[in-house]
């Protein structure tokens, strides 16, 4: 036969009811996620940056179409500077 468990009988677990967050709770919130996401995307230029510096991204579509824009508006002008694209040919 089954008989209850013997010792002092305890009361299940209070729970604590949830606080009512104010208007001033949501603003900070908001300034923090804005604040967090703007260091967030300094932090990631820094590092796209950082390592350009160690590794030459070769062109992009942009540098082809500004060398091909230059190219027509300045028929006769040749670059010799870093920043030239060398696989650039005018049609």
């Amino acid at each position: 036969m089954t008989t209850a468990p013997t010792g002092t009988w305890s009361a299940p677990p209070r729970t604590r009811r949830a606080a009512k967050l104010g208007p001033a709770h949501w603003i900070m919130y908001g300034v923090s996620v804005l604040a967090i996401e703007a260091f967030a995307t300094q932090l990631y230029f820094f590092v796209q940056i950082g390592i350009w510096n160690y590794m030459n991204p070769g062109e992009t579509a942009f540098m082809r179409s500004d060398a091909w824009t230059l190219q027509k508006t300045h028929p006769g002008s040749r670059c010799n500077g870093p920043g030239c694209l060398t696989r650039f040919r005018a049609t």
